[in-house]
């Protein structure tokens, strides 16, 4: 029995899944002068182009040298998108790396027949962060993890009228210009 015990603390306290504690994704000191949210939908093609067009650049250009905190947010806009963010939060210290995977492989995992077809796309690429086929289904029926997508969405559109994306909010206004890189860093300049 003590061998049990003991068996169960070291899978509980090593498992790459935690409920206990829901986190985002984020650049930056979060002290830092600029604050820009992302809310992006991860079956959204725009927002993977400016996943991997936009944000490097301002990652390297401010998130870096900690003038910018870069928050990535969730909005999904379908139930694939709602799925997949909920996976995410499962992959803890990589997210980065899942986004990156999920939207370089958008048009494959979210072109399904059915949502059941979507989820098991999803658990194939799951596994490459080490997740089970029995953890991605606690993580994906976990309502703390769903409630705290859907909340992200809710608060987008209550405090800041987001209704598509990706949306850019910098320091709590919402910005509606251009999403390319050199016209984000003319605005976000003359702030600093």
């Amino acid at each position: 029995m003590k061998k049990i015990a003991i068996t169960f603390l070291i899978l509980l306290f090593t498992s790459d899944i935690s409920f206990s504690k829901i986190t985002g994704l984020s650049y930056g000191a979060d002290n830092s002068k600029i604050n820009l949210k992302v809310y992006s939908s991860l079956t959204c093609p725009h927002c993977a182009e400016f996943h991997f067009r936009t944000l490097p650049k301002l990652i390297e250009a401010y998130a870096s040298k900690n003038m910018m905190y870069i928050e990535i947010l969730d909005f999904p806009l379908d139930y694939p998108a709602l799925n997949a963010a909920k996976i995410q939060k499962c992959v803890n210290n990589r997210q980065d790396e899942y986004l990156d995977i999920i939207y370089k492989t958008q048009s494959k995992w979210a072109n399904a027949k059915n949502l059941d077809e979507v989820n098991n796309n999803l658990k194939k690429i799951s596994t490459k962060f080490g997740i089970s086929s029995s953890d991605f289904d606690k993580c994906l029926t976990n309502k703390n993890i769903e409630k705290n997508v859907l909340q992200s969405r809710i608060n987008a559109q209550k405090n800041y009228n987001v209704n598509s994306t990706p949306t850019i909010v910098i320091n709590k206004k919402k910005y509606s210009g251009p999403l390319e890189f050199d016209e984000l860093k003319i605005f976000i300049d003359k702030l600093l």
